[in-house]
């Protein structure tokens, strides 16, 4: 019982405290005001997500090129 309360219940605490610290003090950094994050525009956030998709072209050029393709 000794070693519960004076080892594995402060341990246990201050792992809590200073892990939640460690974490939020990270996400704040990475993702919010501690870290130095300039606001992307839209159109590029935008732009990235379909390039990450595969769908950096236009629907236009798509159709066209199928029908190159088809044709060929």
């Amino acid at each position: 019982v000794d070693v519960l309360v004076k080892n594995w219940i402060p341990t246990t605490l201050g792992n809590f405290v200073a892990g939640a610290m460690i974490v939020a003090g990270a996400y704040s950094y990475f993702f919010g005001r501690l870290g130095n994050n300039v606001p992307r525009e839209e159109h590029k956030i935008l732009e990235s997500a379909r390039k990450s998709m595969g769908i950096d072209k236009e629907p236009a050029e798509d159709k066209e090129e199928a029908m190159q393709s088809a044709v060929v």
